[in-house]
Protein backbone atom coordinates (compact mmCIF):
# COMPACT_ATOMS: atom_id res chain seq x y z
CA UNK A 1 0.00 0.00 0.00
CA UNK A 2 1.19 3.49 -1.05
CA UNK A 3 1.62 5.68 2.36
CA UNK A 4 3.25 8.74 1.03
CA UNK A 5 -0.18 10.36 0.58
CA UNK A 6 -1.42 9.74 3.50
CA UNK A 7 2.28 10.39 4.93
CA UNK A 8 2.02 13.92 3.55
CA UNK A 9 -1.99 14.58 4.74
CA UNK A 10 -0.69 14.03 8.18
CA UNK A 11 1.90 16.30 8.08
CA UNK A 12 -0.41 19.05 6.15
CA UNK A 13 -3.71 17.87 8.16
CA UNK A 14 -4.77 21.96 8.60
CA UNK A 15 -4.91 22.33 5.17
CA UNK A 16 -6.75 19.24 3.87
CA UNK A 17 -10.42 19.52 2.60
CA UNK A 18 -13.08 17.96 4.35
CA UNK A 19 -13.00 15.30 1.73
CA UNK A 20 -9.62 14.65 2.31
CA UNK A 21 -9.50 14.85 6.03
CA UNK A 22 -12.41 11.68 6.04
CA UNK A 23 -10.21 9.85 3.56
CA UNK A 24 -7.40 10.15 5.98
CA UNK A 25 -9.81 9.02 9.06
CA UNK A 26 -10.37 6.35 7.49
CA UNK A 27 -7.02 4.94 6.52
CA UNK A 28 -5.95 5.74 9.53
CA UNK A 29 -8.20 3.20 11.02
CA UNK A 30 -7.00 0.61 9.16
CA UNK A 31 -2.91 1.72 9.17
CA UNK A 32 -0.67 1.04 12.12
CA UNK A 33 2.59 2.33 10.33
CA UNK A 34 0.38 5.87 9.29
CA UNK A 35 -1.52 5.84 12.74
CA UNK A 36 2.07 5.59 14.98
CA UNK A 37 3.16 9.09 12.49
CA UNK A 38 -0.01 10.72 13.18
CA UNK A 39 0.45 10.06 17.07
CA UNK A 40 4.05 11.30 17.22
CA UNK A 41 3.56 14.42 14.96
CA UNK A 42 0.28 15.24 17.54
CA UNK A 43 2.75 14.17 20.52
CA UNK A 44 5.13 16.64 18.81
CA UNK A 45 2.57 19.05 18.59
CA UNK A 46 1.78 19.21 22.04
CA UNK A 47 5.18 19.56 23.30
CA UNK A 48 5.64 22.30 21.32
CA UNK A 49 2.56 23.88 22.69
CA UNK A 50 2.84 22.85 26.36
CA UNK A 51 6.68 23.80 26.77
CA UNK A 52 8.07 26.63 28.40
CA UNK A 53 10.39 29.12 26.30
CA UNK A 54 14.01 29.14 27.99
CA UNK A 55 14.75 32.26 28.93
CA UNK A 56 18.29 33.35 28.35
CA UNK A 57 20.98 33.36 31.52
CA UNK A 58 22.53 36.45 32.88
CA UNK A 59 24.81 38.66 30.29
CA UNK A 60 23.29 36.45 27.76
CA UNK A 61 23.14 39.75 25.64
CA UNK A 62 26.91 40.66 26.72
CA UNK A 63 28.61 37.05 25.82
CA UNK A 64 26.96 37.02 22.65
CA UNK A 65 27.99 40.06 21.35
CA UNK A 66 31.40 39.40 22.63
CA UNK A 67 31.18 36.46 20.43
CA UNK A 68 30.02 38.22 17.44
CA UNK A 69 33.01 40.61 18.24
CA UNK A 70 35.92 38.41 17.80
CA UNK A 71 34.50 36.53 15.31
CA UNK A 72 34.71 39.97 13.11
CA UNK A 73 37.59 40.54 14.68
CA UNK A 74 38.91 37.69 13.44
CA UNK A 75 37.42 37.96 10.04
CA UNK A 76 39.08 41.42 9.78
CA UNK A 77 42.66 40.16 10.46
CA UNK A 78 42.25 37.26 8.03
CA UNK A 79 41.19 39.69 5.26
CA UNK A 80 44.09 42.08 6.23
CA UNK A 81 46.43 39.17 6.31
CA UNK A 82 44.87 37.95 2.96
CA UNK A 83 45.30 41.43 1.51
CA UNK A 84 48.56 42.40 3.04
CA UNK A 85 50.06 39.04 1.51
CA UNK A 86 48.71 39.87 -2.13
CA UNK A 87 50.02 43.22 -2.06
CA UNK A 88 53.71 41.76 -0.49
CA UNK A 89 53.64 39.47 -3.40
CA UNK A 90 52.22 41.96 -6.28
CA UNK A 91 55.23 43.94 -4.79
CA UNK A 92 57.69 41.54 -4.99
CA UNK A 93 56.70 40.65 -8.63
CA UNK A 94 56.93 43.78 -9.55
CA UNK A 95 60.41 44.77 -8.38
CA UNK A 96 61.60 41.37 -9.67
CA UNK A 97 60.32 42.34 -13.29
CA UNK A 98 61.72 46.00 -12.76
CA UNK A 99 65.29 44.54 -11.28
CA UNK A 100 65.40 42.39 -14.58
CA UNK A 101 64.21 45.65 -16.76
CA UNK A 102 67.09 47.76 -14.91
CA UNK A 103 69.44 45.05 -15.16
CA UNK A 104 68.99 45.13 -18.81
CA UNK A 105 69.25 48.76 -19.09
CA UNK A 106 72.53 49.26 -16.82
CA UNK A 107 74.71 48.36 -20.31
CA UNK A 108 72.54 50.79 -21.91
CA UNK A 109 72.25 53.27 -19.48
CA UNK A 110 74.96 55.55 -19.85
CA UNK A 111 74.00 55.82 -23.94
CA UNK A 112 70.37 56.64 -22.46
CA UNK A 113 71.66 59.26 -20.67
CA UNK A 114 73.46 60.91 -23.42
CA UNK A 115 70.19 60.83 -25.63
CA UNK A 116 68.16 62.13 -22.26
CA UNK A 117 70.42 65.55 -21.98
CA UNK A 118 70.90 65.81 -25.86
CA UNK A 119 67.40 65.91 -26.29
CA UNK A 120 66.61 68.14 -23.00
CA UNK A 121 69.71 70.73 -25.11
CA UNK A 122 68.03 70.44 -28.45
CA UNK A 123 65.03 71.23 -26.93
CA UNK A 124 66.15 74.93 -24.76
CA UNK A 125 68.12 75.41 -28.28
CA UNK A 126 64.87 75.11 -29.95
CA UNK A 127 63.31 77.88 -27.44
CA UNK A 128 65.95 80.17 -27.15
CA UNK A 129 65.77 80.61 -30.97
CA UNK A 130 62.05 80.81 -31.11
CA UNK A 131 62.49 83.20 -28.44
CA UNK A 132 64.81 85.26 -30.35
CA UNK A 133 62.16 85.15 -33.30
CA UNK A 134 58.96 86.36 -30.99
CA UNK A 135 60.63 88.36 -29.43
CA UNK A 136 61.62 91.41 -31.69
CA UNK A 137 58.34 90.44 -33.33
CA UNK A 138 55.95 90.77 -30.29
CA UNK A 139 57.99 94.14 -29.42
CA UNK A 140 57.34 95.70 -33.04
CA UNK A 141 53.80 94.82 -32.99
CA UNK A 142 53.00 96.69 -29.70
CA UNK A 143 54.82 99.40 -30.78
CA UNK A 144 52.63 99.38 -34.73
CA UNK A 145 49.33 98.42 -32.49
CA UNK A 146 47.90 101.36 -30.82
CA UNK A 147 47.00 101.20 -27.19
CA UNK A 148 42.98 101.31 -27.98
CA UNK A 149 43.57 98.22 -29.85
CA UNK A 150 45.58 96.79 -27.57
CA UNK A 151 43.35 97.39 -24.87
CA UNK A 152 40.10 96.50 -27.33
CA UNK A 153 41.81 93.17 -28.07
CA UNK A 154 42.44 92.40 -24.51
CA UNK A 155 38.93 93.59 -23.75
CA UNK A 156 37.36 91.25 -26.38
CA UNK A 157 39.32 88.29 -25.42
CA UNK A 158 38.16 88.77 -21.76
CA UNK A 159 34.50 89.55 -22.36
CA UNK A 160 34.82 85.97 -24.49
CA UNK A 161 36.43 83.51 -22.16
CA UNK A 162 33.76 85.39 -19.54
CA UNK A 163 31.00 84.29 -21.93
CA UNK A 164 32.70 80.76 -22.15
CA UNK A 165 32.77 80.11 -18.76
CA UNK A 166 29.36 81.67 -18.17
CA UNK A 167 28.03 78.96 -21.02
CA UNK A 168 29.83 76.08 -19.35
CA UNK A 169 28.34 76.87 -16.17
CA UNK A 170 25.07 76.93 -17.31
CA UNK A 171 25.46 73.95 -19.61
CA UNK A 172 26.28 71.98 -16.80
CA UNK A 173 23.51 72.83 -14.24
CA UNK A 174 21.22 72.28 -17.22
CA UNK A 175 22.71 68.83 -17.75
CA UNK A 176 22.70 67.98 -14.25
CA UNK A 177 18.81 69.20 -13.72
CA UNK A 178 18.29 67.02 -17.05
CA UNK A 179 19.66 63.79 -15.29
CA UNK A 180 18.44 64.12 -11.87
Amino acid sequence: MNHQQYSNWILLEDDLDQEQQRELHLHLKGCSQCQALYQSIHQLDHLFRTASVPTPGPDFSSRWMERIEKRERRRNYRILGTTLGIVSLATVGLLSIIGLEIRSVVDFFPQVMLQLVTLLAEWLVFLSQLSNILTPLFLVGLKLISPLWLYTMLFSLGGAAAVWVGRSIINRTLHKELNA
